[in-house]
């Protein structure tokens, strides 16, 4: 009997420890007897329904009060933790003093020594906190959803092995398929035959080897036949650990704005008038030319045209005449040179033409320009023409870069009856290219 009375003591201090353990729990945990009695609940478990545990023990589960939804949810899970014995878990709504409270948690089997499920053991936590975070985030992310399906722009996010994880609505309207049909594919899957995908896949590279953006741009036929310019923007997205997990794709229809470059770049080289080369161009042309003699046998022809009696096509007729005229012009000189040729203007009437010819095929030669005053490196008073050397036992050889063109002396000017100036005195010889601009009775277009 001493040895039966010590085994008793000891387990009834260790029930004791137990009880203890469970009082003090956070969170909810509560014996439930085979006919639905509460043996057990300890005080923080009571608290979630406002009550003392004195008041939940010992009463069937039914009397207790809760609301229907919490105590349909209990006798269901009881129900199935005796039926089939094993663990289930649960997750229901509390409503107290507090508010309503979120818990999950799961419901486990008791067996008596008989082999039989004798209670069924609930334990359960406030996760209330963390339900709304998950909520929250949930929320986030449908709106962020519906934000990148209502965008105009194709947004595209690619893991490592360059296969989408996300497309927008439009980017499954430009491939012309469905959401799964894009997701998990490459790009050669999801656009088949496109030559830019090739310009993706090496950005790809590049921004998940550093890290850093990068931005491509490339024509785009879409599948309709309409060809579009797309400019698309990759952006590196790092996962907890800082590195980079998958890279964004922004794509849009840069037509407007690439058109727009165009022109900027060609209202910068040409001129508005008449849409020839303007000085800019013409000296980066001739600068490439003067190289490329002596690379090959050529000879360099820079032609300099300008117009007899201009001013007096103003002064009878207007500016617009004037202009009229000098488009005509243009249009004339265009006409007579050849592709390779450049055709410019440096302002006012006048004129540039810059071409080269082999040194044994006539043939190459431009047409004669139309009849003006013109030169050949210079105007036709008094200048010398580039030309090429001989050597006595070799083909003819381009000569060498010429020395820089420097300004004449000032000259003093009698009036002819065709309204030019003719210098009277003689200086060094200028070029059209570097000497100032004609007076403001000529009229500078």
């Amino acid at each position: 009997m001493t040895d039966l009375g010590g085994v008793e003591e000891a387990a009834r201090r260790r029930e004791r420890r137990l009880r203890g353990v469970l009082d003090a729990l956070p969170y909810l945990v509560a014996q439930i007897s085979s006919d639905g009695a509460v043996t057990y609940v300890n005080p923080a478990g009571a608290a979630m329904v406002d009550r003392r545990s004195e008041q939940i023990v010992g009463r069937p589960l039914t009397a207790l009060g809760y609301p229907p939804p919490l105590a349909a949810t209990w006798a269901a899970a009881i129900g199935r933790v005796t039926a089939t014995g094993t663990p289930v878990p649960v997750d229901y709504e509390v409503v107290g003093a507090g508010g309503t409270r979120r818990m999950e948690g799961v419901f486990l089997p008791e067996w008596d020594e008989a082999g039989n499920i004798g209670s069924v053991l609930a334990v359960a936590g406030d996760v209330t906190e963390r339900w709304r975070a998950e909520q929250q985030r949930r929320l986030s992310e449908q709106m962020l959803r519906e934000v990148l399906d209502g965008s105009p722009d194709v947004i595209v996010r690619m893991d490592r092995d360059h296969r989408a994880v996300y497309v927008n609505q439009k980017a499954r309207l430009a491939a012309g398929r469905p959401a799964d049909q894009l997701v998990g594919h490459t790009l050669d899957e999801m656009y088949p035959g496109e030559s830019w995908a090739a310009q993706w896949r090496q950005a790809l590279a590049e921004v998940f080897t550093t890290g850093a953006g990068a931005t491509v741009e490339y024509p785009y036929r879409t599948p309709d036949a309409v060809e579009r310019w797309v400019q698309a923007r990759l952006q590196a997205l790092h996962n907890a650990a800082g590195e980079v997990d998958t890279v964004l794709v922004v794509a849009r229809d840069a037509a407007a704005e690439h058109t727009l470059q165009l022109d900027l770049e060609r209202r910068s080289l040409h001129d508005p008038l008449t849409g020839l080369a303007n000085r800019v161009l013409l000296l980066d042309r001739i600068a490439q030319a003067l190289h490329r003699i002596h690379r090959e046998r050529r000879h360099l022809l820079v032609l300099f045209v300008d117009l007899d009696q201009f001013k007096a096509v103003n002064d009878s007729f207007g500016h617009a005449a004037g202009d009229d005229v000098l488009r005509q012009l243009a249009a004339r000189l265009a006409a007579t040179a050849r592709a390779t040729d450049t055709v410019g203007r440096l302002g006012g009437d006048e004129f540039v033409i810059v071409t080269d010819i082999t040194s044994d095929d006539p043939t190459s030669r431009p047409s004669s320009p139309p009849r003006s005053s013109t030169a050949t490196g210079g105007s036709s008073s008094g200048r010398s023409p580039t030309r090429a050397t001989r050597s006595p036992s070799g083909p003819a050889s381009a000569p060498p870069p010429p020395a820089p063109m420097t300004r004449s002396a000032p000259k003093t000017c009698s009036p002819k009856p065709t309204g030019r100036c003719t210098p009277t005195n003689a200086g060094t010889p200028t070029s059209p290219l570097t000497r100032p601009p004609r007076a403001p009775g000529s009229r500078q277009s």
